[in-house]
């Protein structure tokens, strides 16, 4: 029975060294360097910083194709993200506080040719992002014309105090006295802009009015819930010098419900989310008669009934390392912080025809936390099939040491986008 739970485990959790990096084709297209464009589908990754190429099909079963700045134009996931190849001089300052310069006019730059995110297109201006593992910078583009970059810096004075230049806000005014726009509040707004996407954004379409448009989708964030159910195949055992009942491990297969929520960092990707789950599970134990030393003449054994309930909240990070539209593999870990009841949990000592029995001895632990490990998949977004392990927690208190550990088989049923 043991190796029914435990070979399912096994095998799941090595899943992950067995697979090909995973892809997760969105509709969108590529504009060729003769401008024309290309629909299919690209491959949507969770970018932190703008991709230097990209994936692409013409059909979702068609032979990829790699295309770069140097074979196209940009490229599109429709109504998530977009690119415009340009050449543009790139800051190489840092603003990480740590490690800012003492510089205040450093003006050390690149000019490369790369994508650029577009946020936002009107008649006016066109607002772009560009990170790499330097840092996010901003660019405005007019309607005729390059990319600039707004400027952020920051350096630390004679004095050792850190100091900011926001060149961006005098750029940013400077449009909007350039288009003869007379707005007190847009003004205000400039001058307590800080050097976000946010804020440059509800600036930008203030500057083009109403007639610009919007590249982002309204939020990358998502969620749904779940309720499941399983059964748990437990292992209990005392260990040390001490034990009672040394060498021998008992089993236990209870069922499990469970119920919780997932929310997504980026709904469109689905690749790390956090998981927040409650549970309830049980375990029973029961030790057959055991001979034991007692100091007396007469021979006497023990046995031993463990009847365990226990409530449990997880948070945990899930991490789908192959991804399909219908299809997903994942892992995923945390903490398991659990409250247990013991009910008719009994120890007997028995001599010859006699016996002695002690209501929960030895003392149990009614709090802990574990370390639980879970891999799985999840088919049609709808339906999630897991298997999980939880590291050996002890249970009993001083002077007995004690090791529960659990293999679970589960499944999850979700509701949401």
């Amino acid at each position: 029975m043991k190796n029914y739970f435990k070979l399912p485990c096994l095998a799941v959790f090595a899943i992950p060294f067995t697979l090909k990096a995973q892809t997760n084709f969105k509709p969108g297209y590529i504009i060729n360097l003769k401008g024309d464009t290309l629909k299919g589908f690209v491959d949507y990754r969770e970018w932190e910083r703008n991709p230097a190429s990209v994936n692409f099909r013409t059909t979702v079963n068609s032979a990829t194709e790699k295309y770069t700045v140097e074979n196209s134009q940009g490229f599109a996931l429709t109504g998530y993200e977009y690119y415009e190849r340009f050449t543009v001089r790139i800051s190489q300052q840092t603003v990480d506080v740590t490690r800012a310069s003492t510089e205040a006019m450093d003006s050390a730059s690149v000019v490369n040719t790369v994508f650029l995110k577009l946020l936002t297109r009107g008649d006016k201006i066109s607002l772009y992002s560009y990170s790499d593992e330097i840092k996010t910078r901003f660019y405005i583009k007019e309607k005729s014309g390059v990319p600039q970059e707004l400027v952020y810096k920051l350096f630390f004075n004679e004095s050792g105090s850190l100091q900011t230049v926001n060149r961006y806000r005098v750029q940013l005014q400077y449009l909007v006295q350039k288009n003869n726009i007379d707005d007190a509040g847009l003004s205000q707004q400039i001058l307590k802009a800080e050097y976000n996407e946010h804020d440059l954004l509800s600036i930008a379409k203030k500057i083009n009015g109403d007639k610009g448009h919007s590249f982002t989708p309204k939020s990358n964030g998502g969620k749904q819930f779940f309720v499941g159910t399983g059964v748990n195949y437990s292992t209990f055992k005392f260990t040390g010098s001490s034990a009672l009942f040394p060498g021998m491990t008992e089993n236990s297969i209870l069922p499990q419900i469970s119920a919780g929520l997932d929310l997504f960092f980026n709904n469109n990707t689905r690749v790390v989310y956090f998981r927040a789950e409650v549970s309830l599970s049980g375990n029973s134990f029961s030790y057959p008669p055991t001979p034991i030393a007692t100091g007396s003449s007469t021979p006497a054994t023990a046995t031993l009934k463990i009847n365990q309930y226990t409530f449990s909240v997880t948070p945990q990070f899930i991490y789908n390392f192959y991804s399909q539209d219908n299809f997903k593999i994942f892992i995923g870990g945390g903490a398991r912080f659990n409250i247990s009841k013991y009910n008719n949990s009994n120890f007997v000592i028995t001599y010859g025809t006699s016996s002695s029995s002690t209501q929960n001895y030895p003392e149990f632990r009614s709090m802990g936390v574990s370390i639980p490990l879970k891999a799985g998949v999840t088919i049609n977004n709808k339906l999630e099939f897991n298997a999980g392990y939880t590291f050996p927690l002890s249970i009993v208190k001083a002077p007995y040491l004690s090791s529960l550990a659990i293999c679970g088989l589960g499944v999850n049923f979700l509701f949401g986008k």
